[in-house]
């Protein structure tokens, strides 16, 4: 094997043939040689499937099952765990990256001084200017002036190719420097097992004194494969735990809320 890698992509997955699919695709437009770590949540991932998706194009990568879901942030944890990369791409499976040399921009992005997170989907603002000054409700933690080099960034908010300080980024591609996870106790801390995951990265990376960065990279988060629309994530929620989407959704805002009261809301000025 050659030098160690400075980059490790880690995806999350309960459905083996749309990970391959956009692995390959992630992989394709790689300049750089990055480690390549998959976990299955409620998916036994067949290992010489991922080599043959691989294509070469990694030296270093690892597959690990779970026959029984976890939910997203266990994954995650479990990801953080076994990675050995100090560069962390935490990406979703029905992400599709068009961009050649994603993987050399992002780390380019990372020898900025102080930045901890990176991502391509961001927003200028988290949490509206009455936060904490009037009564609760969800829509004090809204995300404001969203932008993305999406093909599809119309239907969320502006474009956006460049690169900038961001307040929050969108949970679809995170990208964390090792030593913030760290610092923080990894994914496990979060009590948003299933919501507002990326939401929290950010706030603990402002609270630790880190960047948070956003790259127009040209790609697509497809949206409606993920376990949160997947019809076997609430039964399973409904049978672990007696719970509908809907309060778990809650539970998460209700924690962002009380934990964070020390960095919210963020306003980033370009």
């Amino acid at each position: 094997m050659g030098n160690s890698p400075q980059l490790e992509i880690i995806i999350c997955t309960s459905n083996e043939e749309r990970c391959i699919a956009n692995l390959r695709m992630t992989l394709e437009r790689c300049v750089t040689n990055p480690a390549v770590t998959i976990i299955g949540d409620e998916c036994e991932l067949d290992p010489k499937r991922f080599v043959v998706a691989c294509g070469g194009r990694a030296e270093f990568w690892q597959t690990r099952s779970s026959p029984t879901r976890t939910g997203p942030v266990a994954s995650l944890q479990r990801g953080y765990e076994i990675s050995t990369a100090p560069i962390l791409a935490f990406i979703h499976d029905d992400v599709e990256i068009y961009e050649a040399g994603w993987d050399a921009a992002v780390l380019e992005e990372f020898q900025r001084p102080g930045v901890g997170v990176v991502g391509f989907g961001g927003a200028l603002g988290l949490g509206t200017d009455d936060i904490y000054k009037t009564p609760y409700r969800l829509q004090q933690l809204a995300r404001l002036q969203y932008g993305s080099n999406a093909p599809d960034w119309q239907t969320h908010g502006h474009r956006f190719t460049g690169s900038r300080e961001v307040a929050t980024l969108d949970g679809y591609c995170l990208i964390v420097r090792r030593e913030l996870l760290d610092k923080i106790g990894g994914w496990k801390v979060m009590q948003t097992q299933f919501h507002c995951y990326d939401t929290a990265l950010t706030l603990y990376a402002r609270r630790h004194g880190y960047k948070v960065r956003q790259l127009g990279i040209y790609a697509k988060h497809c949206g409606g494969g993920t376990s949160v629309k997947d019809g076997r994530y609430a039964e399973w929620l409904k049978r672990e735990f007696g719970k509908t989407d809907a309060d778990v959704h809650r539970e998460s805002h209700d924690w962002l809320y009380a934990e964070f009261k020390d960095v919210l809301p963020v306003r980033v000025n370009q």
